[in-house]
């Protein structure tokens, strides 16, 4: 999981890139851009930032040469509490990057559109 999620936050610094890349091409009349960075960017946004602070409550696998001194039992003793805290939290935030998934899948993004027109009439 940490190693996939650096991934995901250099594509949302590629596509502001490229946003400000499609805002500085304009050459009216013949080309005129308009760059909108709509709800599905902040969405994205949203889902790098739960990704990166999600991945810090996962632990490591533990160190299969350490030997823990305390009892396996008086470890699952003490942290029925925190287990539970810690279920309801993965939980909220299952639902939490789903809405935001889905909110951010059926919205724009970064979209580009050409009215031939205008070109055609500025080369005639």
């Amino acid at each position: 999981v940490q190693v996939v999620l650096k991934w995901a936050s250099p594509d949302m610094f590629a596509i502001a890139l490229l946003y400000t890349l499609l805002r500085s091409v304009s050459i009216p009349p013949i080309l005129e851009s308009l760059a909108v960075l709509d709800l599905g960017f902040t969405c994205y946004n949203i889902f790098c930032a739960a990704s990166v602070i999600s991945t810090l409550a996962v632990r490591l696998p533990p160190d299969p040469y350490h030997r823990p001194e305390e009892s396996a039992a008086s470890v699952n003793s003490k942290a029925v509490l925190p287990q539970k805290l810690a279920a309801f939290g993965c939980l909220a935030g299952i639902v939490l990057w789903t809405l935001a998934f889905v909110a951010g899948a059926n919205r724009s993004c970064l979209s580009m559109s050409l009215d031939t027109s205008i070109v055609l009439k500025a080369l005639d």
